[in-house]
């Protein structure tokens, strides 16, 4: 094996995982979805539930 064959493994094994969502993925953003509305939480705009997850996401990888 050389150098050339090493490097394409190592680059083939630090591609992202897939961004397809999973059933559960689904199931959680439908439940959100459902208890935003619920609630009458919008679900876009600068108060909706779009924001405050992606605030919250961002918050927690920080």
């Amino acid at each position: 094996m050389t150098d050339n064959d090493t490097t394409a493994e190592s680059t083939a094994d630090k591609q992202a995982p897939s961004t397809q969502p999973t059933g559960l993925d689904v199931q959680l953003a439908q439940e959100l979805i459902d208890k935003a509305r619920q609630s009458g939480v919008s679900l876009v705009g600068p108060d909706g539930l779009l924001a405050g997850v992606t605030r919250t996401v961002l918050q927690a990888a920080l």
